[in-house]
């Protein structure tokens, strides 16, 4: 009777050994997939990071660009302003 009670907690502790064993298992997987696709998306994220800015280049404004554009805009509110006292 000793026996057979050693042997049902020897053979529930196999099966939960077996069941965490299973998890772990399950689990280290899961870790290697999710470690495998951050290492393609840090990697396209390089890629595209240097196309993006190649991209940016061509539309990046330079400090005189800025100038004038802001002198064209100031002009033309002057101009409409004169044109809109020139109306009342």
């Amino acid at each position: 009777m000793i026996h057979t009670e050693e042997r049902r907690v020897h053979t529930g502790r196999r099966a939960s050994d077996l069941q965490r064993e299973q998890e772990l298992s399950m689990l280290r997987a899961e870790l290697e997939m999710l470690m495998a696709e951050r290492e393609h998306l840090l990697r396209t994220a390089g890629a595209d990071r240097r196309a993006v800015s190649q991209i940016l280049k061509g539309y990046e404004v330079s400090p005189r660009q800025a100038r004038a554009e802001a002198d064209s805009r100031r002009e033309l509110a002057e101009q409409y302003w004169i044109a809109n006292d020139a109306i009342r």
